[in-house]
């Protein structure tokens, strides 16, 4: 016999068992879910900025506002130097405060063997008057934004590797949030080819809103040679991402310095002497302040010079960076002259051209000393080295006296005697006459040289009538003695 309200409270309780099953798995589900979000919680928006400083001849702007941007760099709107650090600030927001979170930096090492950015670095390492008033600003549009913390950015080891030294110390910085991690780097590529280089951090958001800023260090070739980095690609081979969009810089958005080296040769006479030569430069940019310089003779008495490389910096040539470069200013001109020196002689001024990596123009660096100056015309990239010639002067020696008495047997004076010094190398006679009381005094016989002395007298022999000596200084008392008279003769 079946009863079908029993069979009807059977299945509306077990139909009540699974819906409390589901509840319980959708409930535990939502607590994992819940427990979850307190560790990862997904940003709204991840986006990277980076920014323009001002285009070629045009005064440099800060890094605020509207000059944090999206589009490329070019040199309409940017005017950044190989070997800065071009600043960007990654905006990540929508975060849930206290969550654990994580920004991957990704950045294009090299283009086809040729560096581009090749390591990280503070970001407002090159900016112009970096956090001060209406300096620069990683935070804008974020409100209320915390004083920064940093963190160190680790040694890249594959960077290292290919040029040890080159990385300058530099920090990640973040507002409104906490850096706990950085992960090691990892590069996708080889140096040879094309790479790219990434490197985590993880994070703690404090705020909504958090920026982490860094820099980019443009390749330069002081480190990698003329033909090392990417300035020889067109396009826009610097590259940046965070995953929220990819930023690039062009090659026209780098200046490259032109360099003009400055070079003392000299040609040394005195062989063994142990002094240096100081010689006096001045270096005038035209319209721009004379920059006072010293380049110093290293290497005396070699007879034949080198290029001696000692200045204000010890060690090192005198280098000046000129990069004031534009569209409508692409040769500068500027001079460099030398001092007079005493002691020594300006021979020659050569000056030499190296592309330094870019097409030139012309080549127009005056190779010729107008009055005692070389006048060089620079142009982008360009490599001028100027290299001064001098020659050491004849040294003229310091002119000495030679004085004494002539004298009879019974120690009288003899006036008249005629004194003769002569240079035994050079022939130049030197002479006086002794007085009544017959004193004398021969003046202007060089220190240094070798002499033969004689005297003579009409009246007088003398037995002793001939010395010879070198000139070191004054001498004095050097007498000669007559031979006694024989009885009768006048």
């Amino acid at each position: 016999m079946k009863f079908p309200l029993f069979d009807m409270k059977k299945s509306l309780i077990a139909h009540l068992i699974m819906l409390f099953v589901c509840v319980l798995t959708l409930t535990s589900f939502a607590a994992a879910q819940k427990r979850s979000s307190d560790v990862v919680a997904a940003p709204l928006a991840e986006a990277l900025f980076q920014c323009a400083n001002g285009g070629r001849g045009t005064p440099e702007l800060t890094c605020s506002g509207s000059n944090w941007q999206f589009g490329n760099l070019n040199q309409n709107n940017s005017q950044w130097v190989e070997g800065e650090f071009v600043p960007y600030r990654a905006l990540i927001t929508g975060l849930t405060v206290g969550s654990t979170n994580t920004l991957t930096i990704s950045y294009g090492t090299t283009k086809n063997g040729k560096h581009a950015v090749d390591y990280l670095g503070t970001w407002d390492q090159s900016t112009l008057a970096p956090n001060g008033p209406g300096g620069a600003d990683a935070c804008v549009n974020v409100s209320p934004c915390s004083a920064p913390s940093t963190e160190p950015i680790p040694l890249d080891p594959t960077l290292t590797a290919a040029n040890p030294g080159i990385q300058d110390p530099g920090v990640f910085t973040i507002f409104n949030g906490t850096i706990t991690n950085v992960s090691a780097y990892t590069t996708v590529g080889t140096y040879a080819t094309t790479s790219e280089t990434s490197i985590t951090l993880t994070y703690t958001a404090n705020a909504a809103d958090v920026v982490i800023a860094f820099g980019g260090h443009i390749s330069s070739r002081v480190d990698w040679t003329l033909t090392g980095t990417a300035i020889s690609i067109s396009g826009s081979p610097y590259h940046t991402n965070i995953g929220g969009g990819d930023r690039s810089m062009s090659v026209d958005a780098a200046i490259l310095p032109a360099f003009l080296i400055v070079i003392k040769e000299v040609t040394t006479l005195t062989l063994g002497t142990t002094a240096t030569f100081d010689f006096n430069f001045t270096y005038t940019p035209t319209g721009g302040v004379a920059v006072p310089f010293t380049l110093a003779d290293q290497t005396p008495g070699t007879g034949g010079g080198g290029p001696l490389i000692s200045d204000l910096n010890p060690d090192t040539t005198e280098v000046f960076q000129i990069q004031n470069f534009s569209a409508a200013n692409t040769s500068i001109s500027s001079t460099v002259t030398e001092g007079l020196h005493a002691q020594w002689t300006l021979a020659d001024i050569a000056c030499t051209e190296q592309s330094g990596g870019l097409p030139q123009l012309n080549n127009t660096t005056d190779d010729y000393p107008i009055g005692r100056s070389a006048n060089v015309i620079a142009e982008e990239a360009e490599i001028i080295t100027c290299t001064f010639r001098n020659t050491q002067l004849t040294p003229t020696a310091a002119p000495a006296s030679i004085s004494g008495r002539t004298v009879d047997s019974f120690g009288n004076g003899i006036g008249g005697t005629r004194v003769t010094v002569m240079d035994a190398q050079s022939g130049q006679t030197y002479f006086a006459l002794t007085n009544p009381f017959g004193y004398y005094t021969v003046e202007g016989p060089e220190v240094g040289n070798f002499y033969i002395m004689t005297v003579s007298n009409k009246r007088y022999t003398f037995a002793d009538d001939t010395r010879t000596f070198s000139l070191s200084d004054n001498l004095t008392d050097v007498d000669f003695i007559a031979n006694p008279q024989i009885p009768g003769q006048r």
